[in-house]
């Protein structure tokens, strides 16, 4: 297919959590997907990225192989004022891609493949090991090491405390805690909650003192008042750090 336009394809903070919530789903599928490698996608994404530069779904400015393949040429190829321009070992070409459901899929793929020592960092959290690894790997070869492992931190650790993929894909995706992802990853685990607790928000902070800190993290999302999920924020957050790499997402059962 050639060369494309350089075009910005930008997603805002609540797409680009959706889109990584619904593409890992499918990536690595019954299984759930782990939070905290969700958590990593995206620290990688917005801290490049912010969410606006993003050109032609490339979300992760994958290198194009060959020139049958679709792709977009960068700003430094021909513009002799650019920093990069003439640098030995520069990409000169990036894949394009025709939605950011491809765009982001490729992405996974790639850190699966080539910078596995990356996601297993991201598992236990570790952030400053998730961008140690990834430049190890030959990711970014222009990124400041300090500077680049700053930004990662900075960004899964506001991500995590914003609780954005919880209030983004709750409706669609059920989180699944502890053992129910060890042992068994296709228990309704959020469904059990709140078949135990009933529709009324009334019975949320019992509940949670009945059956544990999982149970609020699995239903919390459920709850429609305002106040009761302010009062409870502080708690599930640490509730989050408690269980750790022990939660994952699922798509619901339909």
């Amino acid at each position: 297919m050639g060369e494309v336009a350089r075009s910005l394809t930008p997603v805002t903070r609540e797409e680009l959590a959706r889109l990584i919530c619904e593409r890992l789903a499918a990536y690595v599928g019954v299984g759930g997907v782990d939070l905290n490698v969700a958590t990593g996608v995206y620290s990688l994404v917005w801290s490049e990225t912010s969410g606006q530069s993003v050109i032609q779904h490339n979300f992760g400015n994958i290198i194009a192989l060959s020139e049958s393949e679709p792709y977009w040429v960068p700003p430094w190829v021909n513009d002799p004022t650019h920093r990069l321009y003439g640098v030995p070992g520069i990409p000169t070409k990036f894949r394009a891609y025709g939605s950011a459901a491809e765009g982001m899929d490729a992405l996974l793929s790639l850190l699966d493949h080539r910078y596995s020592a990356a996601i297993q960092a991201a598992t236990v959290a570790d952030w400053r090991g998730f961008s140690r690894e990834l430049l190890a790997a030959g990711y970014c070869p222009d990124c400041a090491e300090e500077q680049h492992a700053n930004t990662i931190e900075s960004v899964a650790n506001q991500i995590q405390s914003l609780m954005v993929f919880q209030q983004v894909c709750g409706d669609d995706f059920e989180i699944i805690t502890g053992a129910d992802v060890v042992t068994d990853p296709n228990a309704a685990a959020g469904t059990l909650y709140r078949a135990i607790l009933g529709p009324s928000n009334g019975y949320l902070a019992a509940g949670a003192l009945v059956l544990g800190p999982a149970s609020l993290i699995g239903y919390l999302r459920a709850a429609k008042r305002p106040r009761v999920k302010t009062a409870l924020g502080v708690l599930a957050a640490y509730n989050l750090a408690l269980v750790g790499s022990s939660i994952a997402y699922r798509r619901k059962s339909t």
